[in-house]
């Protein structure tokens, strides 16, 4: 269901994700806040819900083709939208990673919401 390194480096976090996401019930709350060093590990797992909940064959998420699972790869899926500082689109044209959120991106954070 998830990408091996996620599997290897965060077990506890994908089992909780895989038990959450497994069956018809899919059972998660409405956000998720994480925390940590491992920004880029972190907006992985994140993108990996996302495309888990969104992908027309959930069976193949990892693999999949669909237009959800472009939509996510491209980051422009519209029922899904992420702040982080490795987030590369909006709005951070340059594609400069930042250590921070910047008070940009929660501007544009508020406009859309």
């Amino acid at each position: 269901m998830f990408e091996t390194i996620l599997k290897e480096k965060y077990p506890f976090v994908t089992r909780f994700f895989e038990a959450a996401l497994s069956g018809d019930s899919k059972k998660l709350a409405h956000a998720f806040l994480l925390s940590g060093s491992d920004i880029a590990a972190q907006y992985i797992l994140a993108l990996n819900v996302a495309k888990i909940l969104n992908c027309q064959s959930p069976d193949k998420a990892e693999f999949c083709e669909c237009t959800s699972c472009m939509w996510l790869a491209q980051n422009r899926h519209p029922a899904v939208m992420t702040i982080s500082p490795v987030d590369f689109i909006h709005p951070n044209p340059k594609g400069e990673a930042k250590t921070v959120i910047t008070v940009e991106q929660s501007r544009f954070l508020r406009k859309e919401l």
